[in-house]
């Protein structure tokens, strides 16, 4: 190959980038998207998601009686509407042009580049996962008058990037607006849980306060733009009067519409699984996945001991793709604990796995190119970008089906 230009650097994007290879880029550190059903064909202005939750009542021993008392079936529906996300990775038109005789080392470059730019973009996604839909990665315990900043859960630091251009506001992004101004990261320490940027936090963002929720710029222009991950389906706190999810007030039947919610601080989490099993059996459920933080799939581990069963939680796209699981035995049948780095610590997911899909409009991710150039020229500066991305969202069929463990 004696030189590249954008044409035959796109022709080579396409055969480099197949499925599989999209696969091991985004599946092996995601277990939750790995683990439950994608589609790629949510198409129109939105999906409607229909469940019934109640079943007609007109019966009863006396035939007039239960003639009287007659009623339809409940049904609601979800009406669930795609959003976007994007990344990006960029050439330099000098580089191209500079390609002739050194072809390998320019592809080794924007392969590079583009990987970086899945592994951002699925990084966004995986975190949006376990998100309500507000966006937040984070929130400021203490240090806001200072360059550093501990995060109120430590954990939360695996959602943060050196560099990363950061917002802040009261609201968790499914209400209310971000603060004016910005901050960029220039250390992190994942240990300790803390941030530190270039200058004081408060020079940037002048009214930035503790518990405020924090941000990767651009995520917060208009409420609820990310994913309603597990999160949202699935609130630690039951709906109240008003509640208005996807169009659906939750309150009318919140186990059936909004899940269990189970406290497990009381005992060890080996038990509080059983118990989430028989309560989620009584249900009709048969939960299978649990997904946790590691450090919480630690203490589980530690807490069973000689007893733990280890097993492979396989993905569903890929099944040589697979993840080390803690096999439970529980009265609805076995549940693989699957430790995601993306899941919050001090919560548990128990999920029956087959209600659960990422539904997208094209790959998710993938590379943006419905005009068929995998490769653009920038219209501002002397370089090529190759656009990453989805529009899509998380659905549950079923949310009465699984359950919110805190501990």
């Amino acid at each position: 190959m004696p030189s590249l230009d954008t044409t035959a650097l796109s022709a080579v994007l396409k055969q480099k980038y197949t499925q599989k290879k999209v696969y091991e880029l985004c599946y092996k550190k995601n277990p939750a998207f790995a683990l439950i059903k994608k589609r790629t064909d949510f198409g129109g202005k939105n999906k409607v998601v229909a469940i019934r939750y109640g079943v007609p009542q007109g019966r009863g021993f006396d035939f007039a009686t239960a003639l009287a008392n007659m009623s339809a079936s409940q049904y609601t529906a979800y009406t669930v509407t795609r959003v976007k996300d994007y990344a990006f990775a960029q050439v330099t038109g000098e580089a191209i042009a500079a390609s002739k005789g050194d072809a390998n080392s320019l592809l080794d470059g924007i392969t590079s580049e583009t990987d970086n730019a899945f592994h951002t973009n699925m990084r966004s996604l995986a975190v949006g996962m376990f998100s309500n839909g507000g966006g937040a990665r984070g929130q400021i315990a203490s240090g806001q008058a200072t360059p550093t900043i501990t995060l109120v859960r430590h954990t939360d630091i695996t959602n943060f990037e050196v560099g990363m251009k950061l917002n802040t506001s009261t609201a968790d992004g499914t209400s209310g607006a971000k603060k004016a101004g910005t901050v960029t990261i220039t250390a992190l320490d994942r240990i300790a849980g803390t941030i530190t940027v270039s200058g004081n936090w408060s020079a940037g963002i002048a009214t930035v306060a503790a518990n405020d929720y924090i941000f990767q710029n651009g995520d917060f222009e208009a409420t609820k733009q990310g994913v309603s991950g597990f999160a949202a389906w699935l609130p630690t706190t039951a709906p109240t009067s008003g509640d208005n999810f996807f169009g659906v007030d939750r309150s009318t039947d919140v186990v059936r519409l909004a899940g269990l919610r189970i406290s497990g601080a009381s005992g060890p989490f080996e038990s509080t699984l059983i118990d989430s099993c028989a309560l989620l059996g009584r249900e009709g459920s048969s939960p299978d996945i649990c997904f946790v933080n590691p450090l919480d799939w630690a203490t589980l581990a530690k807490q069973i001991g000689s007893k733990v069963m280890y097993d492979r939680a396989q993905s569903v796209d890929s099944p040589d793709i697979g993840f080390k699981a803690i096999e439970v035995m529980c009265p609805t049948g076995n549940v693989k604990v699957v430790a995601d780095p993306n899941c919050p610590k001090g919560l548990a997911y128990l999920i029956q796995s087959d209600t659960w899909s990422f539904e997208s409009a094209g790959p998710a991710p993938g590379i943006l190119n419905r005009d068929g150039n995998d490769i653009l020229r920038d219209a501002s500066s002397d370089s090529y970008i190759i656009r990453v991305g989805y529009y899509g969202n998380m659905i549950c069929e079923a949310p009465g089906l699984n359950a919110v463990i805190t501990w």
